[in-house]
């Protein structure tokens, strides 16, 4: 709200599938989970394979990057994107 910035347009970035990607997506935030901190890939494809029920499926990030150096090429793609068109006919965790 202070930003004047909606809550769709902005990307939360972070480490741990069950605070930080619960929280950017409680907020309606577009999402992506860095594997170099917390989480591994191993923790993250459990959470796809398993039976998604809401409590899940809210652990799902929108993209996924190996490290941080990712982030310039991800923001390249989103070009400004709010959250449908950076969601737009794709599964979570491109």
């Amino acid at each position: 709200e202070v930003s004047g910035v909606a809550p769709a347009r902005t990307l939360f970035i972070g480490d741990r599938l069950t605070t930080d990607i619960e929280m950017g997506r409680a907020a309606g935030m577009v999402t992506a989970l860095v594997l170099s901190g917390v989480t591994s890939r191993d923790e993250l494809e459990k959470v796809r394979a398993a039976s998604l029920g809401p409590a899940q499926a809210a652990y799902l990030p929108d993209y996924v990057l190996a490290g941080l150096g990712e982030l310039p090429s991800l923001l390249d793609r989103l070009g400004g994107a709010g959250r449908a068109a950076a969601r737009s006919g794709s599964p979570r965790g491109r």
